[in-house]
């Protein structure tokens, strides 16, 4: 597969690490506001970029085709109302990829005790 091209049987993605440049900008904006200097900045960005939740962004892209591609006669259902179905059944269950994900990685970075 090229870089770039989402395969047909992909229905969604997860999209993490994405800076978001308007809210680094607005922290800017404040660390200026409260004090801080255009000097200083270098520094403050860079012990911004050890905290990642300030600034970085997940999504997810969900496609709005039948699930698994299995067409909604297939299940006796119209073809819309089983799309509008599926982008719900496609949109828990990678809330739920990104839920148990999200609470394991924080659960295996706590220190046993």
């Amino acid at each position: 597969m090229s870089q770039g091209v989402v395969p047909y049987s992909m229905g969604a993605c997860m999209v993490t690490g994405y800076n978001n440049w308007h809210r680094i900008s607005l922290l800017h904006e404040l660390f200026l506001s409260t004090g801080g200097t255009e000097e200083s900045w270098p520094l403050e960005f860079k012990k911004l970029t050890q905290q990642k939740e300030l600034y970085q962004d997940r999504f997810m892209i969900l496609s709005t085709g039948p699930y698994s591609g299995v067409a909604g006669s297939e299940l006796g259902s119209d073809d819309e109302t089983w799309r509008r179905t599926s982008l719900v059944i496609r949109r828990e269950h990678e809330c739920a990829h990104y839920f148990y994900s999200t609470v394991f990685f924080q659960h295996a970075q706590q220190p046993a005790g």
